[in-house]
């Protein structure tokens, strides 16, 4: 019988720190992609006290993923 392990095992043995992929962009960016995203469209601009997630929420799909293609900065 095998003794039970003490501690996790890691799977990667990479650093703690997320991807540069899941790295969360500025509010100030945010505003600058939406405001391009929205332009043009009966969409309002994120409020001031709004949180991006709620005001990304208000999109159509294909905004969205304009937006999210931006923010990531694929091309």
């Amino acid at each position: 019988m095998t003794a039970p392990l003490k501690r996790p095992l890691r799977v990667s043995g990479g650093s703690s720190s997320p991807p540069s992929s899941t790295m969360a962009a500025s509010k100030e960016q945010f505003d600058a992609e939406f405001a391009k995203v929205i332009k043009g469209s009966d969409f309002e601009p994120r409020a001031p006290r709004q949180r991006c997630a709620t005001a990304a929420k208000r999109l159509t799909t294909a905004r969205a993923r304009k937006l999210i293609t931006a923010l990531v900065g694929h091309p």
